[in-house]
């Protein structure tokens, strides 16, 4: 600056100033998503506040001009980049020359900023293209100056950058010759001929043959025969839809009834022909075409619809927001796209974003047509028919049209397609080929002739009447000239007057044989971009081509244009595609294995070079027979599928990777991904398996840590709580200050919680809430929630709903910690009586775990549902529910399994099916005893130990506690249940001991509160201290056990008082009315009902019996417990 130079103090911040310098004004939001795109929004915006106020300290201070929302450069500017691209737009290529001194910014690289480096990529491939250009301006100008030598060392400095131009190979062949040099323009030949057939398995191309023979025939340079090609006749015939009429009618008939429609048939068949036809007569259609590549690319599919349908929609287009979020798909909908999907909630907002932008475009009332079902790949299709189901929720079903191949589909788009049936009544039709007398039709209406049987037999028999063939075969001919247009307008061949069955005329065997002869047809040139191309995924561009085919830049836009005029190949709105998958299937089976292995490698190159995907450029590299190099692209195209949480690929590459040969210790990461994958499908035994191959394969104390981590995190959600406090306590000792220390911290606290210690678990959380916020500031609202659960059973219900207020604040953009922050309001408003309100909590929870197809979340919600439902009474709804999970989750984890159990056995209890009850319970037993859940065996025995004791088998509940005792010999739930059992026994000294032992404690979670202040009041009235007794009894609660025996308590203590007794009798007949108290606590009730009003004593003795008598009847199989609860009962009602 003024002759100075000037020092920056960092290179983002010069890079940040020679991207002003070269784009000019600039929002903030873009610059912050260029320059710190693996950050969060907040984060990026801080980051770039930062770097603009280090501007103020340098002498660039007056050059930046910083807006409220845009950043630029003060002042006129002049760059060398403008510069150099003006010189080399007139022409003046010498002086363009001298400003080109390499790659844009070379030295400069930039972690974190993927954004800029992608620009800086795509300037850097301008530039160099422009550079190329002024080159050959050069060449030219000093050929025609008589510098040939000069010339000829421009055309050796561009082969050096790619030594495949055959273009460049000529002019330096023929420039060798005319120098003189003609040994070395024949050396040039056989050099680049070997290099060819090495690098990619070809030829030269026949101009360049018919140069070398006149070098080595000392001609005089001619210029060389332009490529040999047969101009293709335009086809003169636009085929009528023939043979259609009745699938027509079909379809026609489902769509005037708003149903939906799908069309399977073999390739060729003239699937997508017949519906595009149909929907053309319907109106706009909304078209999402699969392509074979689509399938191992995460929403592929759909964010090609996305661009090619956003340019036509009506109106002013969708929210803001809704654009925003489809930027996620589609990055060019937004100059600072968001980043790439990084949780469950983010793609929830994507999903509706989806649904929401869907409905914009169907808003005239046209129809989807979903082309090639069986390219599709999972995520797009699985978005489409979320998509679909919500507008049918809102009562705006769309009518629907698919195709698919016969026997293509893949079982996971079968179960995705299934779905259909939820939206209503639909269609399923298998299109056929043509039969004869269709074909005759079809050649009679393009050919405007009535004759032609013999022809069309002897096409039939070829053709077997599929459409493709039929086309294909008939372009053939015509190009090649043996089918021809007479001056009638009608067709003829050479055979015609000759001939009986048109046997001489020269009809492909297959559509392969058809598709090459037209392909030869159209020159060498055009045949090595196809060859190309037919490897290359759909909507590629010259450039990634290039590389592959060694024409020059012309010559391939040449080639280009002949597929193009031939319909080979076809437009689309982000490159080009075939415009059938056959014409590239039948390229594909033509190529030689090695050739195949050359092509994929350059593609490979082309796409690396050009940041494509990392899932193609994997696949080429497989296919190269590259499996080094395949690896860490397999690994990119995980990473990159986790990312939109596409987990079953995700699943895939990695394992992909594995199978090419990465091993241990390289393949750390890889089977700590793969365990934390399995894990999030419920999939513990494969999870545990990878976990395994890593104990004693880590490198250092942080791999260590991470791995405890793991094991801690797997132990944790199989419920083995000691073993998981085990290893996060290894954890925590082994990592270094950074997120896994935040993860084992979390993972500690939460296990000491399940462990019964509260104190020590919120010790260890609030130390984790405090590193997450130097750390890890994503893990603060999982924490915060985390934190409230001990909070509560500490008694500190304020403390509890604010850590839950605050989660939910946090968590508004992030769904899936909004649902866990759902599920733990629910647990406060649980512990608050507010039962219906829970219920609805955890209903929207639910809810939002299945729209992210969060397995483990939906579980945890749906058991929680499933509780408060039972408390509540709601047996239908909580039945209904048990089978939706039964079903939903039967290849689950076997804990999972005895959850569903444990269930099981609460709404056959609650139902009054006690010997179904106790078969349930003790599988569910039984299945934690396996698996040795120490949480599950103790809670499990406790229920099983009461409601023997409730049924009078007291010895059998004592020997469940001795089992108990063996477990956890001071649980609290075992201690309750002793309690119970004393009272029932008439031990009274031994019951209160237990109880006011409990009652001393810090407060428990509020049932275990509940059930220890009831039997509290119990034990109070059998010792005549009825004040005590409702003292005890003041706090109500809405459902369940607890408010069955509080009420029990209340009736004898008022009855004890001499007090009015009328509200309390209406309360319990209410109770008993609802069906909501469970049975044998609800027979307490009925007990306590006959001592409070002696002169209803004998009818309500009655009801009791009944009762009773209708519960033994369903101990079958228990005829001993059947027996003791009749006793029992008769002995307590006398």
């Amino acid at each position: 600056m003024d002759g100075q130079v000037v020092t920056l103090p960092t290179k983002k911040l010069l890079e940040l100033l020679a991207y002003l310098a070269l784009e000019g004004p600039t929002p903030r939001s873009k610059l912050a998503g260029l320059f710190w795109s693996e950050n969060d929004e907040e984060s990026a915006r801080r980051n770039l506040r930062r770097e603009l106020f280090r501007v103020r300290e340098t002498a660039l201070r007056d050059c930046l001009q910083v807006g409220n929302t845009e950043v630029s450069l003060a002042g006129p500017l002049q760059t060398d980049v403008a510069q150099f691209r003006e010189l080399v737009e007139q022409g003046l290529s010498e002086k363009a020359l001298k400003l080109y001194r390499g790659a844009l910014l070379e030295e400069l690289e930039l972690p974190g900023a993927n954004g800029f480096g992608e620009w800086l990529e795509l300037q850097r491939e301008e530039l160099g293209r422009l550079w190329q250009r002024a080159l050959l301006y050069q060449a030219e100008n000093l050929e025609t100056r008589g510098d040939w030598r000069g010339a000829l060392e421009i055309h050796l400095q561009l082969l050096a950058q790619d030594s495949l131009q055959e273009r460049h190979q000529r002019e330096v062949m023929r420039l060798h010759y005319l120098l003189g040099e003609r040994e070395a323009a024949l050396e040039r030949f056989e050099q680049f001929r070997g290099t060819l057939r090495q690098e990619l398995g070809l030829e030269p191309l026949p101009e360049t043959l018919h140069l070398a023979q006149q070098i080595r025939s000392s001609q005089t340079l001619k210029p060389a025969p332009a490529t040999p090609q047969t101009p293709a006749p335009a086809f003169p015939l636009h085929p009528p839809l023939v043979g259609r009429e009745q699938v027509w009618q079909q379809i026609e008939t489902a769509w005037a009834g708003g149903r939906w429609v799908l069309l399977g048939g073999l390739a060729g068949v003239g699937k997508t022909r017949l519906l595009r036809e149909f929907m053309l007569h319907k109106g706009r259609p909304l078209l999402h075409q699969g392509r074979p590549p689509d399938a191992s690319l995460p929403f592929a599919t759909l964010s090609r619809a996305i661009r090619e349908q956003w340019q036509t929609l009506p109106g002013p287009g969708p929210a803001p927001w809704v654009r925003l979020e489809l930027a996620r798909l589609v990055p060019e909908l937004e100059d600072a796209p968001p980043p790439p999907l990084r949780a469950p909630d983010e793609r929830l907002r994507l999903y509706e974003a989806y649904g929401v932008f869907l409905e914009h475009a169907l808003g005239d009332g046209s129809g989807l047509v979903f082309d090639d079902l069986q390219f599709f790949d999972l995520q797009s299709l699985e978005l489409l028919m979320f998509a679909l189901q919500r507008l049918h929720e809102r009562g705006q079903a769309y009518r629907f049209l698919g195709t698919y191949r016969k026997g293509e589909l893949r079982p996971e788009a079968e179960r995705l397609l299934r779905q259909l049936h939820a939206l209503g009544p639909g269609l399923e039709l298998e299109l056929q080929s043509l039969d004869a007398a269709q074909m005759l039709e079809l050649v009679r209406r393009m050919s405007g002739s009535p004759e032609g049987q013999i022809f069309t037999q002897r096409l039939y028999r070829a053709t077997a009447g599929n459409p493709f063939f039929v086309l294909e075969t008939l372009k053939t001919l015509f190009e090649s000239g043996l089918l021809q247009i007479n001056q009638g307008g009608g067709w003829e061949t050479p055979f015609d007057q000759e001939t009986s069955d048109y046997r001489e005329l020269p009809i492909p065997k297959s559509v392969r044989e058809a598709v090459l002869r037209r392909v030869e047809n159209l020159g060498e040139g055009a045949r090595r971009l196809l060859e190309a191309a037919c490897l290359a995924a759909d909507g590629f561009g010259l450039a990634a081509l290039g590389g592959a085919t060694a024409l020059s830049e012309w010559e391939a836009v040449e080639a280009l244009e002949q597929a193009l005029e031939a319909a080979i190949l076809e437009s689309s709105p982000h490159g080009y595609r075939f415009a059938h998958d056959l014409f590239a299937e039948s390229l594909r089976e033509a190529l030689s294995p090695e050739r195949k292995r050359l092509l994929h490698r350059k593609l490979a190159a082309s796409l690396e070079r050009l940041g494509g995907p990392p899932a193609q450029i994997a696949e080429h590299l497989e296919q190269a027979q590259e499996p080094q190099e395949a690896i860490r692209w397999r690994i990119r195209a995980a990473q990159a599928a986790e990312q939109v949480y596409a987990h079953p690929e995700a699943l895939a590459h990695y394992r992909k990777a594995l199978e090419l040969g990465l091993g241990l210790p390289e393949a750390f990461g890889v089977h700590l991904a793969l365990a934390n994958l399995y894990q999030n499908q419920l999939d513990y035994a494969r999870a545990q398996q990878e976990l395994e191959l890593l104990e004693g394969a880590t490198q250092s104390s942080t791999e260590q840590a991470e791995l405890d981590v793991a094991w801690a995190r797997l132990l944790f959600h199989q419920g083995r709580y000691e073993q998981a406090r085990g290893k996060a306590q290894a954890a925590l000792e082994g990592a270094p200050d950074g997120p896994s220390r935040v993860l084992a911290l979390r993972l500690l606290g939460s296990s000491l919680f399940r462990l019964g210690d509260s104190a020590g678990a919120i010790r260890h959380l609030e130390q984790g809430l405090e590193a997450a916020r130097q750390y890890a500031f994503e893990l603060i609202p999982t924490l915060s929630i985390d934190l409230a659960y001990p909070l509560l059973q500490q008694g500190q219900s304020e403390q509890a709903r604010q850590q839950v207020e605050q989660a939910l604040r946090l968590t508004q953009p992030w769904q899936r910690d909004h649902a866990l922050a759902l599920n733990a309001r629910a647990r406060l408003e649980l512990a608050a009586n507010q039962t219906e309100q829970a219920w609805q909590t955890l209903g929207q929870a639910l809810e939002l775990a299945y729209r992210l197809q969060d397995e483990t979340l939906a579980f945890a919600f749906l058991t929680n549902l499933l509780r408060v439902q039972l408390e509540a009474g709601a047996l239908p709804e909580a039945r209904a529910r048990l089978l939706e999970a039964e079903t939903r989750f039967k290849n689950a984890h076997p804990r999972t399994q005895s959850t569903l159990k444990r269930r099981l056995a609460e709404v056959e209890y609650l139902s009054g099916h006690l010997g179904a009850a106790l078969r349930a319970l003790q599988a569910a037993i039984a299945m934690a005893d396996a698996l040795g859940e120490r949480d599950q065996q103790v809670s499990l025995r406790a229920l099983q130990a009461t409601w023997l004791g409730y049924l009078g088998a007291l010895p059998q509940a004592w020997e469940v506690c001795a089992a108990l005792k063996q477990l956890q010999p001071e649980a609290p739930q075992l201690r309750t249940t002793q309690a119970l059992l004393y009272l029932l026994e008439g031990h009274l000294p031994a019951a209160q001991a237990l109880l006011e032992s409990l009652q001393a404690e810090p407060p428990s979670l509020p049932e275990a509160q509940a059930t220890v202040s009831c039997y509290l009041g119990l034990l109070a009235n059998r010792q005549k201290e009825p004040e005590k007794a409702l003292a005890l009894a003041q706090t109500r609660y809405p459902s369940g056990a607890p408010q069955a025996l509080n009420l029990v308590v209340r009736l004898e203590a008022t009855r004890q008082l001499g007090q009015p007794l009328e509200p309390l009798l209406l309360e319990a007949q209410a109770l008993l009315a609802s069906g909501k108290a469970p049975p044998l606590e609800g027979l307490e009730l009925r007990l306590a009902l006959s001592q409070a009003l002696p002169n209803k004593a004998i009818p309500l003795q009655r009801e009791t019996r009944q009762s009773v008598q209708a519960l033994a009847a369903t101990l079958e199989g228990y005829p001993e417990l059947r027996q003791l609860l009749l006793q029992r009962q008769q002995i307590r009602s006398s």
